[in-house]
């Protein structure tokens, strides 16, 4: 997360919008979000800067209708990953039965 900004519509309602660097556009920060990232990180939007959620596509029933809703979620352990070298290209060995 890179920040938080107020933004004021046309009706005059505030909405938090949540940055992230990997993404162009800000996510809306409804209730809901907030309070998952808010028991991670603490209340104080400035101490979210640089600090990592998971955003996962939900489906939502609202209206008799099914939507793609995104959801707020705790970061998964980063893993180790590792290299697996490539052995198409070398010698096998084999076992010789012998008589």
């Amino acid at each position: 997360m890179t920040g938080v900004e107020l933004e004021k519509t046309q009706r005059g309602d505030e909405l938090k919008l949540l940055f992230f660097s990997e993404f162009e556009k800000p996510l809306i920060l409804k209730k809901t979000p907030a309070q998952v990232i808010v028991k991670l990180y603490g209340d104080d939007t400035a101490d979210w800067e640089g600090r990592e959620v998971d955003l996962v596509i939900r489906q939502q029933d609202f209206g008799g209708e099914t939507y793609d809703v995104i959801r707020v979620q705790p970061p998964k352990a980063k893993t180790a990953r590792v290299k697996v070298p490539d052995t198409d290209n070398e010698p096998q060995l084999s076992l010789l039965k012998s008589s």
